[in-house]
């Protein structure tokens, strides 16, 4: 059984590496599209956690190699999101915690890309822009949890594999 999760988790890893690099060789037109990476990161948290700490570690590894920029993206947002989100489901059964967590991680990511990019003012000196970061990590969290939750439950009953 482990070497199936392993099998599975690397095929996932493979999807994530391919839809964050999308943008890379299409530009920056299909930007929205990586948002998608947080789907197979889930899915590899909630199928083991091992897996998913060294997917998301081995994800960010690779696009370092490939694209230090998409890199910090991914680390810092959609693919936070996705592990975050998929250990507090294994870790607690409670929706609100889960989406807390997630914010708070969501949200800590943020400060780092701004804080690496420069946007001072934009994280630390406006506090009606901190609450906005705060409110938009709040909504977007939430809405992934119960999107994930869905997704994971609907490719469970269609699939019908052991392992998720």
């Amino acid at each position: 059984m482990a070497s199936v999760k392993m099998v599975f988790s690397s095929l996932l890893i493979a999807i994530v590496i391919i839809i964050e690099t999308v943008v890379i060789y299409s530009g920056e037109s299909l930007v929205a599209i990586t948002i998608l990476s947080t789907i197979p990161l889930y899915f590899i948290c909630r199928i083991d956690l091992l897996y998913g700490w060294l997917s998301f570690l081995s994800v960010g590894i690779l696009l370092l190699i490939i694209s230090p920029h998409q890199m910090m993206f991914f680390v810092c947002t959609n693919g936070l999101v996705g592990t975050t989100l998929g250990i507090s489901k294994v870790k607690s059964s409670s929706f609100v915690v889960q989406s807390i967590a997630c914010s708070i991680a969501l949200y800590c990511g943020l400060c780092v890309v701004v804080s690496v990019l420069g946007i001072e003012s934009f994280a630390y000196k406006n506090w009606y822009y901190i609450l906005a970061v705060i409110a938009f990590c709040v909504v977007y969290s939430t809405l992934w949890n119960f999107m994930l939750a869905r997704i994971y439950d609907y490719a469970k009953k269609i699939t019908k594999l052991e392992i998720l």
